[in-house]
């Protein structure tokens, strides 16, 4: 920040203004720690949310929230919110989805790859 408020100041007396910088009286710093997005396990919804019946929200105990939303789309069930195990494997079978590229919970910017090696969107 510093030096661009330098970089600034050269250009600013370069064009000819004849004014230059003496002082900086104050300067204020904030920095923020950043928990990027990831998606993770079953997290119950507000009921109002749940009664619009807009949003899959498959029932997982693991960390796998992403694969889980995924392969619901293979379920041709119209409740899609459990899967036994046997029926979760059957369902990635089905999907021919290659998940091997991916962490669980699986961050977003895992997705454009994940994407581009199972040439979705």
């Amino acid at each position: 920040m510093f030096d661009k408020l330098l970089r600034e100041e050269a250009d600013f007396k370069q064009k000819g203004s004849g004014w230059s910088l003496k002082v900086i009286e104050t300067m204020q710093l904030r920095i923020n720690i950043v928990n990027p997005l990831k998606g993770g396990t079953y997290i119950d919804l507000p009921k109002h949310v749940k009664d619009k019946r807009a949003i899959i929200n498959v029932k997982n105990s693991d960390n796998k929230c992403f694969k889980s939303a995924l392969l619901s789309k293979f379920d041709n069930r119209s409740n899609k919110n459990n899967f036994s195990e046997k029926y979760f494997k059957m369902l990635e079978v089905k999907s021919g989805l290659n998940f091997k590229c991916v962490d669980f919970p699986t961050p977003i910017s895992q997705i454009p790859k994940f994407e581009r090696i199972n040439n979705i969107s």
